[in-house]
């Protein structure tokens, strides 16, 4: 990550290099990246696409390229981070459509996602009530900065 001409910050992406011989994928996989890879842009990086694989390069991205928003003003485009209960990165997707409770909350049923879930298929317009029975409740909206 850099800032000007200074490397501020880096992170370590990885590169499905193939099958092992003599194995046959199940129809749809996708190993060549993952959630993370997708919601923060590495799918279609030079060279890629990429895998970013742990809770602090997720992190690091956050602190250098986003801020965080409340779920009220999140609109298409933000991205939303699953933490577990020790505060782990889980899960990442970007928001496809984004409707706001009187409470100021997501809608679940009606606010979708752009999302990899592991090595499945790309989901476009994954619903929140499906992801929460994955990756849980506790979750952060963020925005490109």
């Amino acid at each position: 990550i850099r800032e000007g001409d200074k490397t501020i910050a880096s992170i370590k992406v990885y590169k499905h290099v193939g099958w092992p011989p003599g194995t046959t994928p199940d129809p749809g996989i996708d190993p060549t990246y993952n959630c993370h890879g997708y919601a923060f842009g590495a799918k279609d990086a030079p060279g890629g696409p990429y895998i970013i694989g742990t809770d602090h390069d997720v992190k690091t991205l956050l602190k250098h390229l986003y801020y965080e928003i409340p779920q009220r003003d999140a609109r298409p485009g933000d991205i939303v981070v699953w933490y577990n209960a020790d505060g782990l990165v889980v899960h990442s997707a970007i928001i496809k459509e984004v409707q706001i409770t009187n409470a100021g909350n997501f809608d679940p049923a009606r606010t979708t996602f752009k999302t990899k879930n592991g090595n499945y298929p790309f989901r476009d317009g994954q619903p929140l009530n499906e992801l929460r029975k994955t990756y849980g409740y506790g979750y952060r909206v963020y925005r490109a900065k």
